[in-house]
């Protein structure tokens, strides 16, 4: 089964190509602030390099978050409308699986700036809780995973693989927010 996969939750743009046996890639390190322009060009890239056209994909993917907010939108919305527009079946990956992969009980810990932080309980690679906390929260648990992962290609085409192969397809893919965006919080504040 051949996979698309993209993440804009981070600053780089990543785009996989996996087929169990074989994983390309494409990681722009041109910073979250043009991922809208650049997705689509590395997707037709990564196709293109490859020999490749939507039509081969078998399902889309696209990480749901905890990260950036617009990041989040752009790839769903994109691998949405692919998927949509090729009757294909996504794969929804968050980046506490990521983070998560091949390691052990603890607490997946993501960077959400000024102190704060997305976490989650997981053992053995699964989200078993996800929380947001505010910088002061007292985070529970004995051994952290940062959110970088050493092979983060790797584990996201080992996680499309195996959600493939378990058949956890989804019609469509939804955004994983663990907390209000800025404009809902001032919104809220401002009645």
């Amino acid at each position: 089964m051949l996979i698309l996969g993209v993440d804009t939750t981070r600053d780089a743009l990543t785009v996989v190509i996996t087929d169990g046996k074989k994983t390309r890639f494409i990681v722009s390190e041109e910073g979250n602030k043009k991922h809208t322009s650049l997705l689509i060009p590395k997707i037709e890239e990564l196709l293109t390099a490859n020999g490749l056209s939507l039509s081969d994909a078998d399902a889309f993917s696209a990480v749901t978050g905890p990260g950036s907010f617009t990041g989040i939108r752009v790839g769903i919305s994109t691998i949405n409308a692919l998927s949509y527009a090729t009757g294909k079946p996504c794969i929804d990956v968050n980046s506490f699986e990521l983070v998560a992969y091949n390691k052990g009980e603890g607490t997946v810990l993501i960077d959400a700036l000024h102190g704060n932080y997305y976490g989650a309980s997981v053992k053995d690679g699964k989200v078993l809780s996800m929380r947001y906390y505010e910088k002061g929260d007292e985070i529970p648990g004995e051994r952290f995973y940062r959110d970088e992962q050493d092979d983060y290609v790797g584990a996201f085409a080992y996680l499309l693989n195996e959600k493939a192969a378990e058949r956890e397809f989804v019609n469509s893919l939804v955004p994983l927010y663990l907390r209000e965006s800025q404009a809902e919080r001032e919104a809220r504040k401002n009645g």
